[in-house]
């Protein structure tokens, strides 16, 4: 019967006790999770800057509320520093539920190369529509790199220059870096056709006498290789040496009275950068000399003619001299045989 009665107050104190809901159990702090990754499913996030690029680039995040009894409000916060960025100010999640998202980097144009950094932080706000009773946040951050792109001009400072046969002259050129970063730039010199004289023969369109001048002019560039700064100019020299063989007779004559010819090469500048990656950027500049003989045809037909009147005038005075003389002579003898 004792037996009988302990069990009676035991299961009516048993069902004053509450009843515990097994999913308080469980943790009551909110949490949030986040991550994030280029397009091209890395930590890098590319952005081309070249004229004619979009100068954009995307980063894709995905933010998760792993809580299975509240809904939360986060907030999305986005430093990308000198780098320009739109995306969500907040996202709202129901429990055990995620949500993927979009930022939109943008670039200035023709921005310098180089890294930045993108931070994206994701904070509780709200839970279950009050406010987060912690603080519960959490970042992820990738990288922006800002491409380099390769761009030059180059430019003659005697686009036609006029040299003195037998002499050596130096022609200058302007270079500009109009990259994002600094660049080698290789030069060479093409003359026309590309021949060498060893094995060519003349080509239709030219001149036996222009084909020799070409043949015979020394070109030479003190450097090949050259390093400018992004944003900045370099001058660079080509050392001509005129042609100085007796073809000049044959040369044209111009306006002047000299004998002259007219060449053309090509200075041709190619960043080593690009070419490095495939894909070469280069900028030829054209570049005429006309080649002269300093004495005048006019000068030399005015020396053989003062030469030839003198000698007329000589011969011209020598004969009168000489009948002068021959005259005086006579009335000499004459007045003589009078007396």
């Amino acid at each position: 019967m004792k037996a009988k009665i302990l069990v009676v107050v035991l299961l009516l104190f048993t069902s004053t006790l509450p009843i515990i809901d097994s999913s308080s159990a469980q943790s009551a702090a909110p949490e949030v999770n986040l991550e994030c990754h280029s397009l091209k499913n890395s930590s890098n996030v590319e952005i081309e800057v070249h004229p004619g690029a979009t100068l954009e680039g995307i980063a894709v995040c995905i933010v998760s509320n792993p809580t299975s009894q509240y809904r939360e409000k986060i907030s999305i916060d986005i430093q990308s520093g000198a780098i320009q960025s739109a995306g969500p100010s907040s996202i709202t999640l129901d429990p055990n539920s995620e949500e993927e998202f979009q930022i939109t980097l943008r670039a200035e144009p023709q921005m310098s190369e180089g890294a930045h950094v993108l931070r994206v932080n994701a904070t509780v706000e709200e839970v279950n529509g009050a406010d987060s009773p912690e603080d519960a946040e959490t970042s992820y951050s990738l990288i922006i790199s800002i491409l380099q792109f390769a761009a030059l001009n180059v430019e003659a400072v005697q686009p036609v220059a006029m040299i003195e046969a037998g002499s050596t002259y130096d022609l200058e050129y302007d270079l500009y870096n109009q990259g994002n970063q600094i660049d080698n730039f290789h030069l060479e010199i093409q003359t026309r056709g590309g021949f060498d004289g060893e094995n060519d023969s003349i080509p239709e369109d030219m001149e036996s006498w222009r084909y020799q001048a070409l043949l015979e002019m020394e070109l030479s560039l003190p450097a090949v290789r050259i390093e400018v700064n992004d944003g900045t100019a370099w001058k660079f020299k080509v050392s001509v040496h005129a042609p100085v063989s007796n073809i000049h007779d044959e040369w044209p004559i111009n306006s002047d009275g000299q004998h002259s010819i007219s060449v053309e090469f090509t200075v041709r500048v190619s960043s080593e950068f690009s070419c490095r990656n495939g894909a070469c950027v280069f900028m030829d500049v054209l570049q005429e000399v006309v080649f002269f003989q300093n004495q005048t045809i006019e000068s030399e037909e005015k020396n053989e003619l003062t030469t030839e009147s003198m000698s007329k005038e000589m011969v011209l005075y020598a004969g009168v001299g000489g009948g002068g003389f021959i005259l005086f002579i006579l009335c000499f003898s004459l007045i003589r045989k009078k007396k």
